[in-house]
């Protein structure tokens, strides 16, 4: 295993990259931009690692997220995203590719170390390489009161729209190559951004459509088991409330104890546009569920 690491001449050190979040930018954008900023490399969010947590000067405590990223990026998902300007040489001064005990040496600060620490042990266990598999509920439709025409027909309404536009920058962040979703138009639009710039297709599952999943909800599990039952593209899929509990049931089925408890947790009912976000690893060939988050985008109402 090889890791990318930089050095920075202020410090005179050697850490992972990172940096802060611009005012009004998503966590997981500010991820993926600055990566690029001080590597040059585009990549892909995956699992996330330690979070770590200092206390400042100032007397704050300052928490810094990680992921493992990914220089690999579909063409598409590149297309979402906008031009990244190198940082200077002040700033990063250094980029290397190192082996894991290369990195140990290098490495300056114990936390970071820990975070090496970590990866090896997601390799050791199988777990380094993972699919992200983000059930996202659709945005915001109009209201059933103001609308006359067929209920799969419903848009959404101006804040849905807004946030299918919001939701692109976090589909992007981890690189998402695979849309999914029911064949409701409030399900389709939600995608129809991403999809454009990323030059997708989405696949329409009618087994997750509102109805239809309310006569059959078995079908709705089997059909989540059969999309992760096999390592593949970063995936979305744009769901209705109402199924939300039988699409979380599969991936409980695939998830230890303690992701278990993490996604009961994590898997309250989601807002509209809010989405799950499953890190699937294949050990032994067999999908297990090793980390979820919970993201939304910043305009949810």
């Amino acid at each position: 295993m090889e890791v990318l690491i930089v050095h920075r001449p202020r410090y005179d050190d050697w850490s992972w990259p990172k940096g802060k979040s611009e005012p009004g930018e998503h966590i997981l954008s500010a991820a993926v931009r600055e990566v690029e900023e001080e590597t040059g490399l585009p990549i892909r969010l995956e699992c996330p690692l330690l979070t770590q947590r200092y206390r400042l000067g100032s007397g704050q405590t300052k928490e810094v997220y990680y992921w493992i990223g990914r220089a690999e990026v579909a063409p598409g998902a590149l297309l979402t995203r906008p031009p990244v300007a190198r940082a200077s040489s002040r700033e990063i001064d250094e980029v290397r590719w190192v082996k894991a005990t290369r990195a140990r040496k290098l490495l300056t600060r114990r936390g970071d170390r820990r975070l090496l620490d970590d990866l090896i042990s997601k390799l050791h266990n199988q777990q380094l390489e993972t699919r992200t598999v983000i059930l996202t509920r659709h945005g915001k439709a109009q209201s059933r009161d103001r609308w006359d025409g067929p209920d799969h027909e419903r848009p959404l309404n101006r804040v849905g729209a807004t946030q299918s536009l919001d939701l692109v920058e976090l589909f992007s962040s981890y690189g998402i190559n695979q849309l999914a979703s029911s064949p409701y138009r409030r399900c389709l639009t939600t995608l129809a951004p991403y999809q454009g710039l990323a030059e997708l297709a989405i696949e329409e599952l009618p087994q997750l459509g509102e109805d239809e999943a309310a006569e059959n909800p078995a079908q709705v599990s089997a059909t989540l088991s059969e999309l992760i039952a096999k390592p593949g593209e970063p995936t979305v899929v744009c769901f209705h409330r109402p199924t939300q509990k039988d699409l979380v049931a599969a991936l409980e089925e695939a998830a230890d104890t303690p992701t278990r408890r993490t996604l009961k947790n994590q898997a309250e009912e989601l807002k509209t546009a809010e989405m799950l976000v499953a890190h699937i690893a294949y050990p032994n060939g067999k999908p297990q569920i090793i980390s979820v988050e919970k993201h939304r985008p910043r305009k949810l109402v």
